[in-house]
């Protein structure tokens, strides 16, 4: 069975945050010509989303018109500092969080599923150099389920 992938896009995302869970989960199966993801981007508009250094990635869904997902990528980057007070991408995160298999953020994108309240009670990565500083700045603790 394929699953549906969606990866989060917002202005400043880190690209390495977004391409490389988007590649990887692409190519995964590929070698044995099989296609286990379908993977897609969405944002909040259909309109361009200027990533870190300011590259442009037309999403492929905008939040009114994206179909179900089976995983959820959040990716980060400085837009997170912003998105973190969307009430728009955090009610996105967290009515999809409820439907998805997994959710799955990359460094900073934790900080949007705090806010979104979809951490409370995991436990603290150990290399939490970026989150520790992030932190700081919530003023709460930000933990991953293991």
């Amino acid at each position: 069975m394929t699953r549906r992938v969606a990866v989060l896009l917002f202005d400043n995302v880190e690209v390495m945050d977004f391409a490389g869970p988007f590649e990887v989960f692409g190519v995964t199966g590929q070698r044995e010509g099989k296609r286990l993801f379908d993977v897609y981007t969405v944002a909040r508009e259909s309109k361009p989303v200027l990533a870190r250094n300011n590259l442009g990635i037309n999403p492929d869904y905008s939040f009114r018109d994206c179909p179900t997902m089976d995983i959820l990528v959040v990716p980060g980057g400085f837009g997170t500092r912003r998105e973190k007070h969307n009430p728009t991408v955090l009610d996105f995160i967290r009515q999809h969080a409820d439907q998805a298999e997994r959710v799955l953020s990359v460094c900073s994108g934790a900080l949007l599923l705090a806010k979104a309240g979809l951490l409370a009670g995991c436990r603290q990565p150990r290399m939490a150099e970026p989150l520790q500083n992030s932190r700081r700045m919530l003023r709460l603790r930000v933990f991953f389920r293991m």
